[in-house]
């Protein structure tokens, strides 16, 4: 008796397997966005502004396009690895970012008058999330950044001035009036020495030739001419940026909160360090007329003797 019940029951199940095979028409999933050839296209769609880099280095690929039911435009950047950037704008207070990933890392960030939140891992970026007056923004990128590309990147968003990280790359804002598909210039200018970028900034520059670890510095003023900067990297993608200018101004383009903030004396400067537990991040101080930063990026951070021995090296 047990054995024909058990035949019944599966001739059952084998008949409704089939069943469920035998259905062929799959529902398919309608896809909210709508691609546009270009930003002025999909300004017109979804009918407000966006401004955003027209390209970001290593980044071939741009790909705009809009969801008209959530009043929202997207831009994704992608390059040959299929990695993303991924910014969005839209109508609302609400997270746009579509990424509810729980990171080890989440702070709050003043850039400027925004207030954003910057979420990671081990001291990089994968989201930036924030609003401004009756907008909603996210940044995603699939392969984490340093924390002062992603404040230029928030920078360029939302069309404020550039000051941190490194522009000539990640592109400086756009104002809402420019051709968001015009080339973006580069607010840099390199030299070969920093004889050469003392004479175009018109004040002494001396800065280490050498950091043991890193290699030859690129030497870059701003198209200003009122800021010199050098930046040091490493083999594994880390960089030091050390930077000078005229004024009393924080010109170091880093606004992230650390847990470590003291003021300290190094010989005759007064020197604000900043970073988490022992490390040090970054080093702002001014003297005689000129105020001078010191950016350790993409890495924990280098011990008080080292950033210490560093700013003995800058005047």
């Amino acid at each position: 008796m047990k054995k024909i019940i058990v035949f019944v029951l599966s001739a059952i199940m084998t008949l409704s397997l089939a069943a469920c095979g035998s259905n062929e028409k799959t529902a398919e999933i309608p896809n909210p966005f709508t691609e546009y050839s270009s930003i002025d296209e999909a300004v017109k769609a979804v009918g407000f502004e966006i401004s955003v880099p027209d390209s970001i280095d290593g980044y071939a690929d741009r790909i705009i396009r809009v969801d008209p039911d959530h009043k929202m435009i997207e831009v994704i950047y992608k390059n040959s690895d299929d990695a993303e950037i991924r910014i969005r704008k839209a109508v609302g207070s609400e997270d746009v970012s579509g990424d509810y990933t729980k990171y080890a890392q989440s702070s709050a960030t003043t850039i400027g008058d925004l207030n954003v939140t910057m979420k990671g891992a081990n001291d990089k970026v994968s989201v930036a999330v924030w609003t401004n007056g009756d907008y909603a923004y996210s940044i995603t990128c699939s392969t984490a950044q340093n924390k002062a590309k992603m404040t230029d990147l928030v920078n360029a968003v939302d069309a404020v001035d550039m000051i941190g990280g490194d522009p000539a790359t990640w592109g400086p804002a756009l104002d809402a009036d420019d051709d968001p598909d015009a080339e973006i210039p580069n607010p840099y200018v390199e030299y070969s020495s920093f004889s050469e970028a003392a004479k175009a900034v018109g004040f002494d520059i001396i800065f280490p030739e050498m950091i043991d670890g890193y290699s030859a510095p690129v030497i870059r003023v701003d198209a200003e001419g009122q800021m010199v900067e050098a930046i040091y990297t490493k083999g594994d993608g880390s960089e030091l940026c050390i930077r000078k200018a005229v004024g009393s101004e924080d010109v170091s383009g880093d606004y992230n909160e650390y847990s470590r903030n003291d003021t300290m004396s190094v010989g005759d400067l007064t020197v604000t360090m900043k970073g988490e537990n022992e490390l040090v991040s970054l080093a702002t101080w001014t003297n005689n007329g000129y105020t001078y930063s010191i950016g350790v990026y993409m890495q924990a951070g280098v011990s008080v003797g080292a950033m210490t021995a560093l700013i003995c090296a800058v005047q």
